[in-house]
């Protein structure tokens, strides 16, 4: 089946949601291996566009690239599309996607969500506790995990966290809210995996002033193991704290950390860093 990228067509809804991408990636049909680019993906299928379309309903082998090793995806192909007179992409059916891609392609949609976010302030699902301020992302809680507020008390809030107006390029102002971490490893104790993180508020010091301070520094992790949750808070007083934490993760050998810091004056910022 031969579609035109452009024709209008009626079709059922996919299952899962794709986002754009441009990663390169190569696959393998009949003991021969050829390339292409990923335009677009999701945890059960991708579109590939190559010189080297494969035939309608062929199965073959995805050779997916992901932090020093390749992943092998049995994949079929469900549709040739083709621009003007040439077929030059496929839409790809993955038949068993490995727990590793669908956490790659989890990570891969939250990054999206926020560069989105930056560029449009929408496109990133943020619930706010009304209570104590806890945001939280993708799905709301049935309760607050930091003061345990029931769920009538958390709300839709696509602007919870602010946002630099140009992130290649902070102004002073953005310097002093954006939380900067820094990551070590540690082996202690001898039979743990883990690492120390500090989390400093600020490239540039913020004030704890009693009219403009840090209130509280949240902490998530997100891993092959678990969807991003949020790992404790850091309650600050002003004047007497300076907005700068050191904890200690264990147990973990690939994961995603997000901070996000509080100003009682200018509102939420977030950093996110991999481990």
């Amino acid at each position: 089946m031969v579609q035109n990228r452009g024709e209008r067509r009626t079709m059922k809804k996919r299952a899962f949601e794709r986002v754009n991408s441009s990663l390169q990636l190569s696959f393998s049909y009949n003991n021969s291996v050829y390339s292409g680019k990923v335009t677009n993906l999701s945890e059960n299928g991708m579109c590939i566009t190559t010189n080297n379309c494969l035939p309608f309903k062929s199965n073959f082998e995805v050779l997916f690239p992901l932090k020093g090793e390749v992943l092998m995806l049995p994949a079929k192909v469900k549709r040739l599309l083709k621009r003007y007179d040439l077929v030059d992409a496929m839409g790809v059916e993955l038949l068993n996607p490995s727990m590793k891609y669908l956490n790659f392609v989890r990570n891969f949609k939250w990054e999206s969500s926020v560069i989105l976010s930056k560029k449009t302030n929408q496109g990133l699902c943020m619930y706010t506790c009304k209570i104590c301020g806890h945001i939280a992302f993708e799905q709301m809680p049935t309760e607050c995990p930091i003061c345990w507020a029931s769920i009538e008390n958390i709300e839709n809030n696509p602007d919870a966290i602010k946002r630099p107006q140009y992130p290649e390029d902070l102004t002073e102002f953005e310097k002093k809210h954006i939380p900067v971490i820094n990551i070590s490893k540690i082996n202690y104790p001898a039979s743990d995996d883990g690492y120390n993180v500090h989390v400093k508020v600020g490239e540039i010091g913020h004030s704890m002033d009693i009219e403009d301070h840090i209130t509280f520094i949240d902490y998530y992790l997100q891993s092959s193991e678990i969807r991003k949750r949020c790992l404790g808070r850091v309650l600050l007083k002003c004047a007497k704290i300076q907005p700068s934490v050191t904890f200690y993760i264990s147990n973990v050998t690939s994961a995603k950390l997000t901070v996000i810091s509080n100003c009682s004056s200018h509102g939420s910022w977030i950093s996110q860093t991999e481990i």
